[in-house]
């Protein structure tokens, strides 16, 4: 925050940052607490729109990958993901819900658990970026610096 400070009156100072200022009868340090204040908390306000607009385009994107699933099939993802992870630390760890869904497929186990570590990749891929753009944002120390964020299109 770059402020500029200029007593107008014997008790009244100006306290301005760029196209901003506000008046404060006092002493120059609480108009400075007064002042930073008011802006931490612009600020803060500020953010809830851009974080709100950043998980909705994620969550966009999220939906773009679950499009085409049935919500049957989306409730049973969780036990696939399960046993992908479980494989994945260990391959020779048994599949039961994957070997029964890749046999009624009637396509190999490894395909199958190929197809769905791809889909767990996807999904963790984006949550990531989400999590990382909502960090930048709630880190920002400007408004000017928050009207620099892209928020993403899916």
């Amino acid at each position: 925050m770059n402020y500029t400070y200029e007593l107008v009156s014997d008790d009244i100072y100006r306290v301005s940052e760029g196209t901003s200022s506000c008046e404060y009868r006092g002493n120059e340090t609480d108009a400075i607490a007064k002042v930073e204040e008011l802006y931490n908390d612009n600020l803060n306000s500020a953010k809830q729109p851009y974080l709100k607009q950043n998980r909705d385009a994620y969550q966009m994107g999220a939906d773009k990958l679950k499009a085409g699933y049935s919500s049957f099939e989306l409730d049973l993802f969780d036990i696939q993901q399960s046993e992908w992870k479980t494989w994945y630390l260990d391959n020779t760890s048994s599949t039961p819900f994957v070997d029964s869904l890749a046999t009624a497929r009637g396509i190999d186990r490894l395909v199958l658990l190929g197809k769905i570590g791809t889909k767990v990749l996807e999904f963790s891929i984006i949550l990531c970026q989400q999590h990382a753009k909502e960090d930048a944002i709630k880190a920002a120390t400007s408004i000017e610096e928050l009207e620099q964020f892209k928020i993403p299109t899916y």
